[in-house]
C-alpha cells in the first residue's frame, strides 16, 4: 500500500483576548499583541507536538509487525451479526509466525473480515485475487485504510491450522495482509459461530460489523459490500476521520510471501497453473531450503511422475459423502515394487463430485493434497462437470520404494457438495489395468494415511 494520506491535525485552540482597557496607549497595545502572538505560537506548537506524539503512538506498529491499533478503553463489543460492535479475539499467529495478533490492532479501519480453511475449495477461488483487491482499495481511495484479515482454521487434511499452514496460503496466494492461524483461530470461528466457509464479515471503523455473508459471493460482490458497508458508516458518523496515515508494511523474508512465477515446464505440463514452493517440512526433510523451487517433474518433490497409463477396463464405483471439516477418505491398498508406474485416473457419476485423490508409499513419500493441488487433482476432464467447475484426477506416479501403496480417494466440499456422490476409480500397473472389485480397505476416514 503506497497511496498518500494526510494526517488530520487537532484544531487550534482559540486564544481569548482580553479586551483592552481604555487609555492604554499604542505602544502597550502593540506589547499586548506581540505578547499575544508569542502565545498563540506557543500554544499551537505545544498543541501540534502533542497530537502528533499522540497520533504516532497510535499509529505505530506493534511488536507483531501489524498496526499498534487505537481501540478505545471503553470499547465493550460482544456481537457477531449485522448491527452489532464486533467481538474482539486475540492469540492468533500470522503467517510469518509473529503470535498475538489481535483484532484491535486494526481499529479504525474498514476491515474485510473472513474465516475458511486450506482445504476449501471456495476459499482457495476467493484467495486468488485477494492480495490485489486488498492494494486496489487502498489505492484507490483516501477515506479509510482497509485490512482484509484471513482466518484459516484448518490445513489441507483437515488438522487445526498452524503457522506452516498460514505461510503456505499466503505463498501459494501472494498475499501480504494477516493470514491468522492456530488454536485461537479455531476458537475466534466458534466464538462468531461460523457455520459455512468461507464467511465474510464487513466491519467498519468502529467494528460495528455492517455486513455476514456465507460463502464466496465472488469478488465484485465482495468490493460492494465494503463500499455500502463505509456508506452506512459515514451516513451515520458524518464528523469522522480516519486518526492515522496509510500503514506501511515491514515484510520479513522468509517462505510466507512467496510467489512463484509461471514457467516453460509448468505451462507445458499443467496448463496456466504455477509450480509450487516446497513448504517447510517436507523441504527440511529433504535438507532443502524453503525458497527451492520444486518443479513438477522433480521426484524431489515426493512420488516422481511417470507416463504409463492402462484401458480402464476394470474400474471400481464407489460413493463419498462431504465433509464440513476436511475430506472423507476411500482408501484402498495395492502392493507394488519399486519404480512401477502407477496410473491412477478418477472419474465422477451421480451427484457431479469434484473428485480428488493421495497416494503415499511405506516411506512416506506421498503425491496428491499439496499446495497447489496439481498432483492427483485436476488433471483430466469429468464425466459430468463438476458443481464447482473443476476437472477430475488423472496421473501417474512411481513408489519409491517397494511394499504396500496406500491410494485414497474423497470429494472436495462446498456448498452444492452432496453426499453420496459416486466416483470411478481405475489403476493400472506398468500398464496393466488392476482388479479393485474388493474396494476400499476403509471408508469415510478423516485423516490421510
Amino acid at each position: 500500500m503506497m497511496i498518500q494520506s494526510v494526517r488530520l491535525l487537532a484544531l487550534l485552540l482559540p486564544l481569548t483576548l482580553a479586551a483592552c482597557d481604555e487609555g492604554k496607549s499604542e505602544d502597550e497595545d502593540a506589547s499586548s499583541e506581540e505578547a499575544d502572538a508569542d502565545t498563540d505560537a506557543d500554544t499551537d506548537a505545544d498543541t501540534d507536538a502533542d497530537t502528533d506524539a499522540d497520533t504516532d503512538a497510535d499509529c505505530a506498529a506493534a511488536d507483531n509487525g501489524w498496526p499498534e491499533g487505537a481501540l478505545p478503553d471503553d470499547y465493550a463489543g460482544t456481537g457477531v451479526r449485522n448491527g452489532e460492535l464486533a467481538m474482539l479475539f486475540e492469540g492468533l499467529t500470522d503467517q510469518y509466525g509473529n503470535e498475538d495478533v489481535a483484532l484491535a490492532q486494526f481499529y479504525d479501519s474498514m476491515v474485510l473480515l473472513s474465516v475458511g480453511a486450506e482445504w476449501c475449495g471456495p476459499c482457495q477461488m476467493a484467495a486468488e485475487n485477494s492480495n490485489a483487491l486488498w492494494q486496489e482499495i487502498n489505492n484507490s481511495q483516501d477515506d479509510y485504510q482497509f485490512w482484509t484479515l484471513e482466518v484459516l482454521i484448518q490445513d489441507v487434511a483437515g488438522a487445526t491450522s498452524d503457522v506452516t499452514t498460514g505461510a503456505r496460503w499466503a505463498g501459494d496466494y501472494g498475499i501480504l495482509y494477516p493470514v491468522l492461524v492456530g488454536e485461537a483461530a479455531l476458537d475466534m470461528s466458534d466464538t462468531y459461530r461460523v457455520s459455512a466457509l468461507p464467511t465474510f464479515f464487513v466491519l467498519d471503523p468502529t467494528f460495528e460489523i455492517r455486513s455476514v455473508t456465507e460463502g464466496f459471493p465472488g469478488d465484485e460482490r465482495l468490493v460492494g459490500l465494503l463500499e455500502d458497508g463505509y456508506a452506512e458508516f459515514a451516513e451515520d458518523h458524518p464528523d469522522w476521520t480516519r486518526s492515522c496515515p496509510d500503514f506501511e508494511l515491514d515484510i520479513p523474508e522468509g517462505c510466507g510471501n512467496l510467489v512463484v512465477e509461471d514457467d516453460e515446464e509448468c505451462d507445458t505440463t499443467a496448463g496456466t497453473a504455477s509450480c509450487r514452493t516446497l513448504d517447510e517440512p517436507r523441504a527440511e526433510g529433504l535438507g532443502l531450503l524453503c525458497t527451492d523451487e520444486c518443479t513438477l517433474d522433480d521426484s524431489a518433490c515426493g512420488l516422481p511422475y511417470c507416463d504409463t497409463t492402462g484401458s480402464e477396463s476394470m474400474a471400481y464405483t464407489g460413493t463419498v459423502d462431504c465433509s464440513d471439516s476436511g475430506f472423507l477418505w476411500d482408501i484402498f491398498e495395492l502392493t507394488l515394487s519399486e519404480g512401477d508406474c502407477v496410473h491412477v485416473k478418477v472419474d465422477n457419476g451421480a451427484g457431479n463430485a469434484d473428485v480428488v485423490a493421495y497416494m503415499v508409499d511405506e516411506s512416506g513419500t506421498w503425491a496428491g493434497m499439496a499446495s497447489d493441488y496439481l498432483e492427483l487433482d485436476d488433471e483430466g476432464a469429468c464425466t459430468n462437470e463438476p458443481w464447482d467447475g473443476a476437472a477430475c484426477v488423472d496421473s501417474s506416479h512411481s513408489p519409491t520404494i517397494s511394499g504396500t501403496v496406500q491410494l485414497a480417494v474423497a470429494q472436495w466440499g462446498g456448498d452444492s457438495c452432496t453426499d453420496a456422490s459416486e466416483y470411478v476409480l481405475s489403476v493400472a500397473v506398468n500398464g496393466v489395468d488392476v482388479d479393485l472389485s474388493e474396494g476400499p480397505v476403509v471408508t469415510g476416514a478423516t485423516e490421510l494415511p
